[in-house]
């Protein structure tokens, strides 16, 4: 059974990075590997009712990688646009997606509002697997379902007969 020490060793780690003012302008520039300044993507994101979006014209990491033989799945938020399908993540090289859309959403009844900056706005529902609404989160922190997706994948992918430890930082260790 692999463990974190010897993935790491036998991989590519990323060690250092610059921080981006929001977390879709730092999923924007590791993911295709420019500033955010290069991609439109440098502000503070968009509300989650305005029609935006990363460009297509850039592509992303997953689809440089597959054609080398990776797998590669989006769990978490994702922060680079959903108005239209040409922006989700299954759409942009992740053979599967596993979170929300949005942020500042509740982390258990992941409820979000369409404007967080006003206090008379609509309230939906965001959690995803794929293209797909998935119900199966309700009532589950996000963390946790996360953490149990990642679980999954490392199972389906490498066959493990047995849990692993993570490094995410939940404190779970399965």
């Amino acid at each position: 059974m692999p463990n974190i020490a010897t993935l790491a060793g036998t991989g590519v780690r990323l060690s250092q990075a610059y921080a981006q003012p929001s977390g879709s302008s730092s999923q924007s520039a590791l993911l295709t590997g420019l500033y955010p300044s290069k991609t439109g993507t440098q502000f503070i994101p968009p509300n989650n009712m305005e029609p935006v979006g990363l460009s297509t014209d850039f592509k992303l990491m997953p689809e440089f990688l597959k054609p080398l033989g990776y797998t590669s799945h989006a769990l978490g938020r994702w922060g680079l646009g959903y108005c239209s399908k040409k922006y989700l993540p299954t759409r942009r090289g992740f053979q599967s997606f596993y979170g929300t859309w949005n942020s500042g959403g509740d982390h258990q009844t992941h409820i979000t509002p369409a404007d967080p900056r006003s206090r008379y706005t609509t309230l939906g529902y965001d959690f995803h697997q794929d293209e797909d609404v998935y119900l199966g989160a309700i009532g589950s922190y996000t963390s946790d379902v996360i953490v149990d997706r990642v679980s999954d994948l490392i199972s389906e992918h490498y066959q493990l007969e047995q849990g692993w430890f993570s490094g995410y930082p939940t404190g779970k260790v399965k």
